[in-house]
């Protein structure tokens, strides 16, 4: 059982790091069973996974939006990933407590319960306080150059003539080319000058555009279509379900489809007003 739960937790990790290190990893994970009591090792073994996985996520190169120069940025999110990792195992150990209540009583399950959530907190505390001092990004576009500066960090120059291309992922920002990609600079979409930024440098180079994945699924009409009408079909009205027909609206809104289509959208909508009114 212990060794099938430690391979699902090597799974998390990425494609080319379990390649390498998973059966080496089983192996020394099998000698510590032997010699070294469960209890420890497991504390170990999620103390460890809950700092590795975030950062070999984010260690990999090349990285799809983030170029090296952005690195804090990939920091931020190693740290936003580790909070989301500890809050799920916090959750799941809660929902072990909560079970566990009901047959041993509450007094002793508080202490244990108290000791989940200091350590969440405090896991917490120190991971968002490395996302708020890396997020922040200051950049700004002059006649002939262009600066971007991370918190804590000595602000990145290039000069216009250095400036290949640039590369704006929707919803996520702009990154900006040149001949050597370890070079390239990255100005995140949050940043408070972004637009004015983009404005500046498209004059200087070409924009390449890529849309934001969620986005891309979001106006592609036969999936929404068909997704809509399987929820209007099969689903109650919720409130889950009226803010999923909001997301669809803005979709199709966003896109200057012709009437018959915004008639089928209609069409879905008004199965469930039907339903619930009925």
């Amino acid at each position: 059982m212990s060794e099938r739960l430690y391979s699902l937790i090597l799974r998390l990790y990425p494609r080319p790091f379990r390649a390498r290190y998973a059966e080496e990893m089983m192996r020394v994970f099998r000698g510590r069973l032997r010699d070294e009591g469960a209890v420890r090792v497991w504390l170990d073994v999620l103390g460890d996974a809950v700092v590795s996985i975030p950062r070999q996520h984010i260690v990999q190169e090349p990285h799809r939006y983030y170029p090296p120069a952005a690195a804090p940025l990939r920091a931020a999110d190693a740290a936003r990933m580790q909070v989301t990792l500890v809050s799920l195992m916090a959750g799941f150990a809660f929902g072990l407590l909560g079970f566990a209540t009901f047959f041993v009583g509450f007094s002793k399950t508080w202490p244990l319960a108290a000791l989940l959530l200091v350590a969440w907190w405090i896991t917490a505390r120190k991971a968002n306080r490395t996302i708020q001092a890396l997020k922040v990004v200051h950049a700004e576009a002059s006649a002939d150059a262009v600066t971007v500066a991370y918190a804590g960090v000595a602000p990145l120059t290039l000069r216009r003539n250095e400036i290949t291309g640039l590369h704006e992922f929707e919803l996520v920002g702009l990154r900006i080319e040149t001949a050597d990609p370890a070079g390239d600079l990255w100005v995140p979409a949050r940043a408070a000058s972004y637009k004015a930024v983009k404005a500046r440098l498209g004059q200087w180079a070409p924009v390449k555009a890529t849309p934001h994945p969620l986005v891309r699924v979001l106006t592609n009409f036969p999936a929404m279509v068909t997704l809509l009408y399987a929820h209007a079909l099969l689903v109650p009205l919720t409130y889950a379900g009226l803010v999923a027909y909001a997301i669809w609206l803005v979709a199709l809104v966003r896109r200057d489809v012709p009437l018959h289509r915004r008639l089928l959208v209609t069409g879905a909508i008004a199965i469930q007003l039907v339903r619930w009114l009925g």
